[in-house]
């Protein structure tokens, strides 16, 4: 089953932030600006942007003018890449400790949690972080126009 834990919840939202600046004159910005824009704790994102540098979805720049980017184009990076980097995605959490995950397993919530999983899967395939921008942008678009 997929997990979406807390690390790959705060690499999503790190490499979110890069995402929105990738277009700007200058898309590099450093770990205490993105801890300020998604309000983490500045050690946390650097241990995170640290770990999207060493997997190849970040870069990192030292110096005056340095920072973190983007290593790709925020629609060539789906989420089900990030979540695999960060998570263990193994058999559904449903099945005996004695079976392997296995279509005949006969738990009750095994069929339930298998569409779960695999929609899950699926929608981590499709989504990419330029995508998840448009999301946003649509968003704060709509909630503005209800003011």
């Amino acid at each position: 089953m997929i997990k979406f834990g807390k690390f790959s919840q705060y690499a999503v939202a790190c490499l979110t932030c890069l995402a929105e600046v990738y277009h700007q004159r200058n898309s590099k910005l450093s770990s205490s600006e993105i801890s300020r824009r998604i309000q983490l704790p500045q050690p946390t994102v650097s241990k995170t942007m640290n770990a999207l540098v060493i997997a190849g979805f970040a870069q990192s720049a030292h110096g005056p003018h340095g920072g973190f980017s983007l290593a790709r184009h925020p629609s060539d990076i789906c989420l089900i890449e990030i979540v695999r980097i960060f998570e263990k995605c193994d058999g559904l959490p449903c099945c005996y400790k004695s079976q392997k995950h296995s279509h005949t397993c006969l738990h009750p919530l095994h069929n339930s949690l298998s569409a779960i999983s695999e929609s899950l899967e699926s929608l981590f395939k499709e989504k990419t972080l330029e995508a998840l921008i448009e999301s946003k942008t649509a968003a704060l678009k709509s909630e503005r126009a209800s003011l």
